[in-house]
């Protein structure tokens, strides 16, 4: 090899395969057997069968989609609403950004222990919401959902916006310029300048909000357990349940190459539907 700085990656690759290839070919090879049992015996596509028929799984699946479905139609327009509303405007732009960001600096933890004083039982929420003449608790199925919805909100807007915002500002003022020379309406500036501008940045912002979604743990295991009963149960908790709780390593490892497969073909379906099949390294 006549160009040695190749060899400076080699560090890094050696640390992907050993963080990212080597468990996923593992997990896999727990797939087709039974893996913690006194006597570990390969049962092909036993585990896979067992997952497709488990109500449990396909429960935790639709929880989790919908439960994706809502943060997409919440976290994306509200961070592109705050992108869009500070673009140009000077040193709003310092404040308003320092503030939004905040959430996105406090680790998952934190959020998740956060969010459980806020709605404990005379919490800030529960107060707020006496004071309005409504009664709030963490123990119905319907509350403790929406909490979660909420509290993944508060926390990720600010990646939305901080992403989106740096897209914005690589449009030339010019464009907007030649626009309102133009007469042309706030819609069909948004239309033909701002949202070509910005394509590429929002399909990557709602890769990682879909990806972020499906691997939602800590937060939730503080907040509310996946409980009450399963109404909170996402599949990175039901996965870990089956896995580490009920110590059905077989089934679990199928679940995971399933839900790591499924996520992978979402990704692609998205990028190919919004790319038009050009892919994003395309412009």
């Amino acid at each position: 090899m006549s160009d040695k700085r190749y060899l400076l990656i080699f560090p890094a690759i050696i640390l992907l395969i050993f963080n990212s290839f080597f468990p996923i070919f593992v997990v896999i090879n727990y797939s087709f057997t039974k893996p913690f049992s006194s006597d570990p015996e390969f049962v092909g596509v036993e585990n896979y069968i067992d997952v497709l028929h488990s109500q449990e799984w396909w429960d935790a699946f639709k929880r989790n989609a919908i439960f994706t479905g809502i943060i997409l139609a919440i976290e994306i327009p509200i961070g592109l609403l705050f992108a869009l509303l500070i673009r140009g405007k000077g040193k709003l732009i310092g404040i308003v950004s320092t503030v939004v960001i905040l959430p996105s600096l406090i680790p998952f933890v934190s959020v998740g222990i956060l969010w459980r004083l806020l709605t404990r039982t005379g919490g800030p929420v529960p107060l707020l919401f006496n004071f309005f003449g409504m009664h709030y608790t963490l123990m119905t199925p319907q509350s403790a959902f929406w909490t979660l919805v909420v509290m993944d909100a508060w926390h990720w807007i600010s990646l939305v916006f901080l992403l989106l915002s740096a897209s914005l500002v690589t449009i030339p003022d010019v464009y907007y310029t030649a626009a309102k020379i133009d007469g042309s309406t706030k819609w069909q500036t948004f239309r033909y300048i701002t949202l070509p501008g910005i394509k590429y940045s929002l399909i990557m912002v709602l890769l990682l909000r879909i990806i972020d979604s499906f691997k939602l743990y800590d937060e939730n295991f503080i907040l509310t357990g996946g409980g009450p009963g399963r109404s909170t149960e996402l599949l990175s908790f039901f996965l870990i349940k089956k896995g580490i709780r009920e110590w059905v390593g077989g089934f679990s490892a199928a679940a995971s190459i399933i839900y790591l497969f499924t996520v992978i073909l979402l990704c692609y379906l998205i990028i190919s539907i919004l790319t038009k099949g050009k892919g994003m390294l395309e412009r």
